[in-house]
């Protein structure tokens, strides 16, 4: 007979064994409770706190603490709260026009315009337009993580444009020729770049050489956009 509990009216001469057989399911003789019995009700037992397949206990600040936390940096697992992936995005969008605010530097006249359809026929905005000068240069602050990373370069170029050096923080890492027969907003990518710190860095954009059909070294900037790829 399955264990049940003793019905009143009933059950005559058998409630003590009936009551019995139902307790001792969940109990012990002297009246404990079986783990086993609490465990298949879908409780927890203090004998496996920490335990693998138990459960985390909660430190003084009822927080789990971090050594029971999958920390790390593959799938699956937790980020700290001091991981340099918190610190700044994987993209960064460096802004080369207008009264921007990273600017740190130039040498030669640049002067932030703002274009219209009038004035080009297929770009509205602002730019960075240099005077002219060969080797004018200018330079803005902007905060990446350490890895390899694609700069995308925004520029719009003309006959009368020179060759663009960019570089981070000193170091070359490509250039972007700014001639072309037509003035059309332009993109140029660079990949493969290396930054080998988490931080503030420099990106300077060098006119310092133009194309041979080239009438002249003026630069007309946009904007760049840095994202990490691995």
């Amino acid at each position: 007979m399955s264990a049940r509990l003793p019905v009143p009216g009933s059950d005559s001469g058998q409630w003590g064994d009936i009551l019995n057989a139902f307790l001792l399911v969940s109990h012990a003789s002297d009246g404990t409770i079986l783990p086993n019995s609490v465990a298949s009700a879908g409780a927890e037992v203090l004998s496996n706190k920490g335990q693998s397949n138990g459960y985390a206990p909660l430190n003084g600040s009822a927080q789990i603490s971090s050594s029971y936390l999958p920390i790390g940096t593959a799938s699956g697992t937790v980020a700290a709260g001091n991981d340099n992936r918190f610190l700044v995005s994987r993209q960064s969008v460096i802004v080369l026009s207008g009264s921007a605010s990273s600017q740190i530097a130039t040498v030669g006249g640049w002067t932030p315009t703002y274009l219209t359809n009038t004035d080009t026929n297929n770009f509205v905005g602002w730019v960075n337009i240099s005077d002219g000068t060969q080797n004018d240069s200018i330079s803005f602050d902007f905060v990446a993580n350490a890895g390899t990373h694609t700069l995308e370069f925004f520029h719009l170029p003309f006959q009368n444009r020179g060759i663009y050096t960019l570089q981070i923080d000193g170091v070359t890492i490509g250039t972007v020729d700014g001639y072309k027969q037509s003035l059309n907003p332009t993109r140029a990518v660079l990949t493969g770049i290396t930054i080998a710190t988490t931080g503030q860095h420099t990106l300077t954009v060098l006119i310092a050489s133009k194309n041979a059909s080239a009438t002249g070294y003026l630069g007309m900037i946009d904007r760049a956009i840095l994202t990490q790829t691995a």
